[in-house]
């Protein structure tokens, strides 16, 4: 029995050197790839924030604002009624009208730069991300301060609000900052883009004012660019993550073995990983600027662990690639309503004029529009109902609703 044993153990000791020296072999056969040009997806360098930077306002409203858990809650939902129960949500307001001006202030701002996110070299997977939660509390507070003010019969006003809260989306999507700015910026426009068309509809505006409302919400930015500049800071902080993960992974007491196969030039070759990264991201910001219906939307499928070149690559690419396939939605729904806005304040204007709506939006070309913004879904034309005036989308919402 001893002998077997012995004779067993000789075995498995033969195989284990055996395995090792395969390994080593491979290790001298197998090389990483040259770095893959990638300058494409490299953001540019931004100036330090200046006086006309919304930065400092969005330190101030964080400082400012005054919710509790509860109530952001409670604002949400009410923000996304369409009867708010402005009494319970009036004492909030009040309450934060110093970070309500500091929202102001961000809104008339040209840019918004993160000094964190201002050199695109010294940018890492561990730099720190902006929290914008208190940014969005500040646009849905003064939403329901526009949906009070069109209740007092004060729909100018309202509607300035309303604008303003889309400019605030605007200072975010102008400027090349991380994705989270991206995805701020759109979701802050369309919560302003919402209000508006509420106000416009709500027949209560004259035709000066209306016309002034399509002129401003025709000249907004979409967010295709945003994005874009979103997933290239993306594409920087993934590709820091690759380099650094034999250091991350040995830093792990339970990843000894992912530590290992990242120091492997056979199991992990983080230029062959970064490769892979790049064409993945070269795809998402090239589609970023489709119309969404045409995005070709490409999915990670999670593949079996083998042991070919660069297994530990490929895993982190699976696992690490997360699906960003729904921003395009974002953006387009963004995108939508804020051109809903500017052609239904201009059918508003047509119809106190004529008494109807036009046959097609073309009509409201160029005296109440300069152009008709396409649907950002398709790219085709929006499509209209000449008997109620109402302008939809071919797409659909991130929560699969019709628009």
């Amino acid at each position: 029995m001893k002998k077997a044993l012995a004779i067993l153990a000789g075995l498995i000791a033969g195989i284990a050197a055996l395995v090792i020296l395969v390994l080593f072999l491979l290790q001298q056969v197998f090389h990483d790839v040259p770095p893959p040009n990638d300058a494409d997806l490299r953001p540019k360098a931004s100036a330090a924030p200046g006086a006309d930077s919304a930065y400092n306002d969005f330190v101030k409203i964080t400082a400012k604002l005054q919710l509790s858990p509860a109530e952001r809650e409670l604002m949400v939902t009410q923000e996304k009624s369409k009867t708010p129960d402005l009494a319970a949500i009036g004492p909030l307001v009040a309450r934060n009208a110093d970070a309500l001006g500091l929202f102001s202030d961000f809104s008339r701002r040209t840019q918004f730069s993160d000094p964190n996110y201002l050199d695109p070299a010294r940018i890492n997977f561990e730099t720190p991300v902006p929290q914008f939660s208190p940014v969005v509390s500040a646009a849905r507070l003064s939403s329901l301060r526009g949906a009070a003010l069109l209740r007092q019969g004060r729909a100018p006003k309202a509607l300035e609000e309303a604008l303003g809260i889309m400019d605030a989306g605007q200072t975010l999507l102008r400027s090349d900052q991380p994705l989270i700015s991206a995805l701020v910026g759109m979701l802050i426009g369309n919560i302003g883009a919402s209000r508006a068309r509420e106000v416009i509809n709500s027949g209560r505006l004259d035709k000066a004012w209306l016309l002034y409302a399509a002129r401003r919400a025709l000249a907004y930015r979409g967010g295709a660019a945003a994005l874009q500049s979103g997933f290239r800071f993306e594409y920087i902080s993934m590709t820091s993550m690759l380099a650094h993960l034999p250091e991350a992974a040995s830093n792990q007491p339970n990843s000894r073995l992912v530590s290992v196969g990242a120091r492997s030039r056979y199991l992990y070759q983080p230029e062959q990983t970064r490769g892979l990264f790049a064409a993945r991201f070269r795809l998402l910001v090239e589609d970023a600027a489709k119309p969404c219906l045409q995005a070709r939307q490409p999915g990670v499928q999670l593949q079996s662990i083998d042991l070919r070149p660069n297994m530990v690559g490929r895993i982190l690419f699976n696992v690490a690639s997360p699906q960003y396939e729904k921003l395009y939605t974002r953006r387009c729904e963004s995108d939508f309503q804020i051109a809903a806005a500017a052609v239904e304040a201009a059918l508003a204007a047509y119809r106190l004029e004529h008494k109807r709506y036009p046959a097609g939006l073309d009509e409201l070309v160029p005296r109440y529009l300069a152009f008709v913004p396409a649907d950002p879904f398709t790219g085709a034309a929006l499509l209209y109902s000449p008997g109620t005036g109402e302008v939809h989308t071919a797409g659909k919402g991130v929560d699969g609703e019709a628009l």
